[in-house]
């Protein structure tokens, strides 16, 4: 696979009315990150899944940033970031560049707003940087490792066979069948799609989508880590906001996310998908106010 080119400019493509922040950029052990940072006040760090990158959080970021300071950046083959050679999409090196990002923008006093990949890279950053994280905020995810589990095996193994990987990398498969299948409330727009399409426009660029549904399963020591600090995170207060009709995550991990925290709150967004901040996003936002805010 051909090393990705660097992206150190907001390209053409992106839609300045569609995402509508000031691209800013930083290096992180060799990766060049892209992020945006928008608004003033208690900082909101968005972390997205697969095969989304901070273009996923646009409107919820839009509701928030007059009461909060809101920071999405894009992991090392997403969105606008560009992997330093030798990077293999993994997981576990996404939580290490988001761990240096925290360090490189010198956070504090953060709330962890993580939804599908984003729980549990976002979770062992907080086992990490315990004293940067204030609160949590976790949508449709899970931390936990899911081997034996013949729903997410199935699904793992499947996603992450080769010919799917082929697809994956040749027909941007995971963005084609993801993207719109992730919304039940909403259609996705023909100018959204192009937004993620353009984001993974080579097989290059493809490859950090293709790699994440074999991790299910083959991180499994990644995602034992990630449930091994959730007794040390316990204490943190957290919101729980569900996509009600996500075809992926069941009731059950949702369940099991709030047996870990005894001091959660949740809020069930009937009808919305997977990506419920971009299928419901003035649900979303609705919510992440209200509870801190109350």
């Amino acid at each position: 696979m051909a090393e990705q080119p660097a992206l150190r400019t907001r390209p053409a493509w992106v839609d300045d009315d569609l995402f509508p922040f000031r691209s800013l950029f930083v290096e992180v052990d060799g990766h060049t990150v892209h992020y945006v940072d928008e608004g003033t006040g208690p900082v909101l760090l968005l972390l997205h899944g697969n095969p989304t990158w901070s273009f996923l959080w646009r409107d919820v970021i839009t509701a928030l940033r007059a009461d909060f300071r809101c920071i999405a950046l894009d992991y090392p083959g997403f969105g606008l970031s560009s992997p330093a050679p030798g990077y293999r999409f993994l997981p576990e090196e996404h939580a290490g560049v988001v761990a240096g990002f925290v360090d490189a923008l010198g956070l504090d006093g953060v709330t962890l707003v993580g939804q599908d990949w984003g729980g549990p890279i976002g979770l062992a950053v907080a086992r990490r940087r315990p004293e940067v994280f204030e609160r949590l905020v976790l949508a449709n995810t899970w931390a936990w490792p899911v081997n034996g589990d013949l729903y997410f095996e199935f699904f793992s193994r499947i996603g992450g066979s080769s010919p799917l990987r082929f697809l994956a990398r040749r027909l941007n498969l995971v963005v084609n069948a993801f993207v719109p299948t992730g919304h039940r409330r909403r259609k996705v727009t023909a100018a959204e799609m192009a937004h993620y399409r353009q984001a993974q426009a080579t097989p290059a660029r493809r490859q950090a989508a293709a790699v994440l549904p074999s991790r299910i399963t083959a991180s499994r020591s990644f995602l034992a880590e990630v449930e091994s600090g959730l007794a040390g995170l316990s204490h943190l207060p957290l919101l729980i906001v569900w996509g009600g009709a996500d075809r992926v995550f069941r009731p059950q991990e949702r369940e099991r996310l709030e047996a870990s925290f005894p001091d959660h709150t949740t809020v069930i967004v009937e009808g919305a998908g997977l990506y419920v901040e971009s299928d419901a996003p003035e649900e979303f936002a609705a919510a992440v106010r209200g509870w801190l805010t109350s």
